[in-house]
C-alpha cells in the first residue's frame, strides 16, 4: 500500500484507526493522513498535509483526533 510513500521509498506508518463509516485513516512520517476506503481495495480516497509525522491516532465518531511528533516535545 502506498498511503505513505516518500521520495526515498516506503515510509513509516505512525498509527492506524478505522472510522465508523468503515474507512481506515492511517498517519505517517511523511506528515499526512491517509483515508483508505477498505471497500475499493484500501485505496487512498484523501491525503491531509499535518506537517509533521503523526505519532497518534484516535477516533472519536465522525472526527479523528491526532498527535504529530512535534507536539511531544
Amino acid at each position: 500500500m502506498d498511503a505513505h510513500r516518500q521520495k526515498g521509498g516506503s515510509g513509516a506508518v505512525g498509527d492506524i484507526t478505522q472510522m465508523p463509516s468503515g474507512k481506515v485513516v492511517t498517519g505517517g512520517a511523511d506528515g499526512h493522513v491517509a483515508v483508505l476506503d477498505p471497500r475499493r481495495g484500501y485505496q487512498v480516497v484523501a491525503r491531509i498535509p499535518v506537517g509533521d509525522f503523526v505519532y497518534s491516532l484516535a477516533s472519536v465518531g465522525a472526527f479523528i483526533s491526532l498527535l504529530p511528533y512535534g507536539q511531544l516535545c
